[in-house]
């Protein structure tokens, strides 16, 4: 019971192909799992193998391989042969066909071993494309058939139209494309009897691109914008890359430059964000026949050249064909004819072994003509003929294949009209069959529902947790903020009550000197003032003398009260200046080891202005502030100027940035403009997300300070 639940819902997930994510995230889980059977794992293996097979190599090659270790372990002949496959099939997304080759040949011998019709027919159908890919079209051929006609013994319709395909596409690749628009007809025909919709639209694809190698523009431009709008439905990103690229080619040779470069850079575009780099060699040959056709022979030369690079790197060198006749019409129109014959018959040496007789034929009229111009008679007249004898049979198989496509939609039709007398005939054997189906499929969806449920439990409790763990760490981050603005709450309120003791102070050091030393001088000279009153009042000779002591007594304690004001109005800040208080907050933030400060000061031995030291340190301890709470900063760089009418104060930091469109009004960029404008200064702030914030403040000063 167990194991027909578990294969019920690998099975469910199969079908929802429209959360390819959830159902990775299931498989991965199924397959980790420590409590279910080793062929369950083997098989989320091999699905988690299949999902991955276009869009991630490494790990459908690493999941393929290791679905084929525990099948081994466990004698378990099924999967073996099951990773065998997904394995040769991650090789063939990869374009490493040579691997691809070795293990569908193992497939193929373990099949026959096991006498599995189906899987004979199957290894012979991927073995058949394998070659097809490397270029060995008698091979591809062969295999091909094989699989085409073991699957019309099963009676595999599906699986039929599959291989029809692809013996079209092979026979496309030998030049014979009356046998090509047949077969990619026939596959057509069976796949919408079947309302296969996806695989209607690969058919729609491969004939698009028949009659585009046919030169039949139109024809190729109307199968293309019908797969085009399949894959657009099914968001399916790495077919839509090769249909925008393939209406580009259409677009390009029927004149409209504009929208074949658009669909040129859409395909180029899905590429890459699929990850596709190795496959940009078309897309980078065909934008340099653009813009050799735009007369850009500069920008054309440099597409060809990377298209070759990319084919020469990873794709075999009988892909170079293209780009290399492109460069032969470029350094013909520039008249370097010699480098021109190079190129063609480089061209005609790639397409020797496959017998692409579109590509040769180019190259022998471009070697025609190249020798022609430099006077080689012998040698124009050689490849001339060989350019008419090919023009000819081109033209022949052409004519073939139109005529083949008139005469299979006309039996088309005349078999729509039986078909459509059949099924008259058969809606009462259907009425009697679907009251037998009707159980079938209840329990079909009785289990599907069960399975739906379990899995979205599985879904629900999974989202739930990462919500808790969400909410705890959203948690310890308001904390940490928290803590860290008590921090400078703390050092704010340190400073203040540092100045209010040093101010008490002061006062009882002025209170003392008043008494001590001005009060005393005063008294003194109170006793001589006294004595010349008295003298005055008793009619005796005034002493000068005393009156004069007095005097100086006086100037005494002027001097003494300007230098009391003087130690008043400087001492604070002597104490408390902008470099020391700087340099303590600095210590006091770094104490919390969540961030590392860089602190410069240069040319700040002579004293500021009060008001501007207490000012300057207010905004760098509101930069601070927003630092610690909203950049998430690992490193920050204060650094204080001085300069010869100005002072510069920049403070940078490493952390998230943000736009200052958005946020330039807030409550602590409010404070701290209002500061420098206070000062009559200037701030500028640049920010940029994920970059980090710099802030440059200009506050003007007296150069003689």
């Amino acid at each position: 019971m167990y194991k027909i639940f578990v294969m019920t819902t690998i099975i469910c997930f199969a079908n929802v192909k429209s959360q390819q994510k959830n159902v990775l995230d299931s498989l991965i889980a199924l397959a980790q799992s420590k409590t279910i059977q080793d062929t369950i794992k083997v098989d989320a293996f091999n699905e988690l193998s299949w999902e991955l097979r276009k869009t991630n190599f490494s790990k459908a090659k690493y999941y393929a391989l290791n679905a084929y270790k525990i099948s081994k372990k466990i004698s378990y002949p099924k999967g073996v042969v099951t990773s065998l496959n997904r394995l040769g099939t991650a090789y063939i997304f990869n374009k490493q066909f040579s691997l691809a080759e070795k293990e569908y040949l193992k497939v193929l011998r373990l099949e026959k071993q096991s006498g599995n019709k189906y899987g004979i027919g199957r290894a012979n159908n991927q073995l058949s494309e394998i070659y097809r890919n490397k270029k060995d079209l008698s091979k591809a051929l062969s295999y091909g058939l094989d699989a085409l006609n073991i699957f019309g013994q099963l009676k595999q319709l599906s699986l039929e139209a599959l291989v029809s395909n692809n013996v079209g596409l092979i026979y496309q690749n030998m030049g014979s494309y009356e046998q090509a628009n047949k077969y990619l007809l026939k596959g057509l025909s069976l796949r919408e009897q079947l309302k296969e919709e996806k695989n209607i639209a690969h058919s729609y694809t491969n004939l698009g691109i028949l009659y585009l190698v046919m030169k039949n523009y139109e024809s190729a431009k109307e199968y293309f914008l019908k797969s085009e709008n399949y894959f657009i439905k099914i968001h399916d990103d790495y077919e839509l890359s090769k249909i925008y690229n393939n209406l580009g080619v259409v677009y390009f040779e029927t004149g409209n430059n504009t929208l074949s470069h658009e669909y040129y850079d859409k395909a180029m575009k899905l590429k890459i964000k699929l990850g596709l780099k190795d496959t940009n060699s078309e897309i980078y040959n065909n934008l340099g026949a653009l813009y050799y056709k735009k007369g850009d022979d500069q920008q054309a030369i440099q597409k060809f050249k990377k298209s070759i690079d990319i084919q020469k790197k990873y794709v075999s060198k009988s892909g170079l064909k293209e780009a290399n006749i492109n460069l032969g019409h470029i350094y013909f129109r520039n008249q370097e004819y010699d480098k021109a014959i190079k190129y063609y018959k480089n061209t005609l040496e790639s397409s020797k072994n496959a017998q692409n007789k579109s590509e040769k034929l180019k190259a022998l009229d471009g070697l025609y003509l190249a020798y022609s111009v430099k006077q080689d008679y012998d040698s124009a007249i050689h490849y001339s003929q060989q350019y008419n004898s090919l023009r000819d049979s081109l033209e022949t198989d052409y004519k073939k294949a139109v005529d083949y496509r008139e005469k299979f939609a006309r039996i088309q039709k005349e078999n729509e009209l039986l078909q459509r007398d059949k099924k008259i005939s058969i809606v009462n054997i259907k009425n009697l069959e679907l009251k037998n189906q009707n159980n079938n499929i209840l329990i079909y969806t009785l289990s599907t529902i069960f399975s739906l449920f379990v899995l979205l439990f599985f879904l629900w409790t999974k989202w739930k947790v990462e919500r808790q763990k969400k909410e705890i760490a959203l948690k310890d981050k308001e904390l940490e903020e928290k803590k860290l603005e008590q921090l400078i709450k703390n050092q704010e309120i340190k400073s203040y009550n540092e100045m209010l003791n040093t101010q008490d102070q002061e006062r009882k050091r002025i209170s003392q000197d008043l008494h001590d030393r001005i009060g005393s001088i005063l008294s003194v000279a109170k006793v001589y003032y006294k004595s010349g009153e008295e003298q005055l009042l008793q009619n005796k000779n005034f002493d000068l003398v005393s009156f004069q002591k007095a005097n100086e007594l006086i100037d005494e304690a002027c001097q003494e009260v300007r230098r009391l004001s003087y130690e008043m109005s400087s001492g604070v800040l002597t104490k408390f200046g902008l470099l020391s208080a700087v340099e303590d907050l600095v210590i006091t933030i770094e104490q919390t080891k969540k961030i590392k400060i860089e602190f410069i000061a240069g040319d700040l031995e002579n004293r500021l202005e009060n008001n501007i030291e207490i000012q300057i340190y207010r905004i760098i301890q509101e930069l601070m502030n927003n630092i610690l709470k909203y950049a998430e900063s690992s490193h920050v760089t204060i650094q204080i100027l001085k300069l010869k009418n100005k002072v510069n104060v920049q403070v940078e930091d490493n952390g998230i940035g943000f736009n200052t469109n958005e946020q330039s009004n807030g409550m602590g960029l409010q404070n701290i403009r209002s500061r420098v404008s206070s000062l009559a200064g200037e701030i500028d702030i640049d920010s940029v997300i994920g970059r980090g914030t710099y802030v440059n403040i200009e506050i003007p000063i007296n150069s003689n300070i």
